[in-house]
């Protein structure tokens, strides 16, 4: 989470990443769709959304309450999506941060990238599909992660509030 770019106060660590309770950075992402096909992403670009125009726009963040038989684009089916079509979002890998069997955990972490000045390397997600559910200790099940996204209402809302939308 780039705290100071979103003037967010907290513990951060050397890379100014914004920490959780755990020490772990707090994660985020970000729709990439390009629903004009302009080459610019519509949830990140200034004013993208504006040129798009809302009824245009197709967030494409998919939150399951499962991992078990979903894609990389989608949930198993409509009994486990949470929502499939979130603009953003923000995520915590919970106090088990570092070290995590579960396979609804490891959906929230598909892949690392390398950190900014510190050189450290930090899981995220691989693909547009979180898992959102209660926490568990059951081996084989276990899940503390803390996962919220926003609806496109929501998000919408806040823009034509403030002027930025339509």
């Amino acid at each position: 989470m780039p705290a100071t770019t979103l003037d967010l106060s907290g513990q951060r660590n050397a890379d100014n990443l914004l920490l959780d309770p755990w020490g772990s950075p707090v994660r985020y992402s970000v729709s990439r769709t390009d629903s004009n096909g302009d080459g610019t992403w519509d949830f990140v670009t200034a004013g993208e959304m504006r040129n798009v125009t809302m009824p245009a726009l197709q967030p494409d963040l998919v939150i399951c309450s499962t991992a078990a038989g979903s894609s990389g684009t989608a949930c198993a089916g409509n009994n486990e999506t949470l929502s499939s079509s979130a603009p953003a979002v923000l995520y915590s890998l919970g106090k088990d941060w570092s070290s995590f069997s579960s396979a609804d955990q490891q959906e929230n972490v598909g892949t690392t990238l390398g950190g900014g000045p510190s050189g450290t390397n930090y899981p995220v997600a691989g693909d547009v599909v979180f898992v959102s559910r209660g926490s568990s200790r059951l081996a084989g099940s276990e899940f503390d992660d803390l996962v919220t996204w926003l609806s496109p209402n929501s998000l919408y809302g806040r823009l034509v509030e403030a002027g930025h939308l339509p």
